[in-house]
């Protein structure tokens, strides 16, 4: 179960980034919102945020690790990032976190329950991710490319993806996986048009 959440979970992703077009920018403003945080905090955020991208750029780009002490070294960066985080967030910032993202796995859970994916649609799967989140990787660390450009092909290859996906459910699981994106979807739609009014109030105050 815990291998088909990551394979549904991952692929979820994908699609939402793409639909979305900057994920990434709609994460950090709903957390902002939802844990209301302070100038300072939003920019302890922001420098951790990219002194810890620079850590994870350097140790994907050390040739001398195996894939082994890669993972190993990338879970204990992480681990270092989320500690660096609590010291930054209030307790009571930090249980409403905890709780984000308790409320997102179950989402995600149940969704994937109601695919009831076979055995072998499951491997199918994992081998489409694991393709494309290597050509998504190379698309996002192609420095030639404008955002633009790295927005139109990130799109298209997500669509490209998900074509391929589809491919491998039955009438009913491509139902129920549209629903779900379109939900999310739906989601970042409505939290943008709660940051802009948000915005907008106090500017009007």
């Amino acid at each position: 179960m815990k291998k088909l959440f990551a394979i549904v979970a991952l692929s979820i992703g994908f699609a939402v980034a793409a639909s979305a077009q900057d994920s990434t920018a709609h994460k950090k403003d709903k957390i902002k919102s939802e844990l209301n945080l302070t100038k300072e905090q939003q920019s302890q955020i922001k420098s951790m945020h990219a002194e810890y991208k620079q850590k994870y750029a350097a140790l994907k780009a050390d040739s001398s690790l195996t894939a082994e002490q890669r993972k190993q070294q990338y879970k204990a960066l992480h681990q270092e990032q989320q500690n660096k985080m609590k010291t930054i967030l209030t307790p009571e910032q930090q249980s409403k976190l905890q709780e984000m993202k308790k409320q997102k796995v179950a989402q995600v859970k149940q969704h994937i329950k109601e695919l009831n994916l076979t055995q072998d649609q499951q491997a199918q799967w994992k081998s489409i991710n694991k393709e494309y989140k290597g050509k998504m990787m190379a698309l996002k660390n192609d420095k030639t490319l404008s955002d633009q450009q790295r927005k139109d092909q990130f799109k298209s290859l997500n669509k490209e993806r998900m074509d391929k996906v589809n491919g491998i459910l039955n009438d009913d699981q491509k139902v129920k996986l549209a629903e779900f994106r379109k939900e999310r979807h739906q989601h970042f739609r409505g939290h943008r048009s709660e940051v802009s009014d948000a915005a907008s109030g106090s500017a009007n105050g």
